[in-house]
């Protein structure tokens, strides 16, 4: 794993990784590769390793991995469970009292690019988190439904 924490940091530095990887959306089992790389943006699995390599807590921080999240939300050809894993990623975030401010709103920015890209993927993680935690429901409904105002523009 913690090698794995080092190339991240390697490999988000690269220039053009963003339309490296919207090309590589298209291969065959591409999200072998990609799920671990959406994992290892998240705050929950590399606060270990980034803090080791380049003393800061959260990726949600770091503009280029922010442009990365963006890139792969934005590439049509990404494989859905590329999009799952990411949409859970930022809710936890979100739902997770603990996480610091920026990080909230930095995931709150990322779903709701998400939103209506990939509404389906949204509203069947929501379902997953809700029925997993039964407490999370109401905190759920209301990330879902402001997620969609931010989307609604009256006319």
């Amino acid at each position: 794993m913690f090698l794995f924490g080092m190339c991240l940091d390697i490999k988000i530095v690269c220039r053009n990784i963003g339309n490296d990887l919207a090309s590589a959306a298209l291969w065959s089992g591409s999200e072998r590769m990609l799920c671990p790389l959406v994992n290892g943006l998240s705050p929950r699995y590399n606060f270990f390793f980034v803090t080791l390599i380049n003393s800061e807590p959260f990726r949600l921080v770091d503009e280029a991995s922010v442009a990365l999240l963006e890139k792969i939300i934005a590439t049509s050809a990404m494989p859905s469970t590329v999009i799952v894993a990411l949409t859970t990623s930022l809710m936890k975030d979100v739902l997770n009292p603990t996480s610091e401010t920026q990080i909230v709103m930095t995931a709150r920015r990322l779903l709701s690019l998400i939103q209506p890209r990939h509404p389906s993927v949204l509203q069947k993680v929501a379902e997953t988190l809700s029925e997993a935690d039964e407490s999370l429901i109401d905190a759920v409904e209301q990330l879902v439904i402001s997620l969609s105002m931010v989307n609604f523009s009256p006319i």
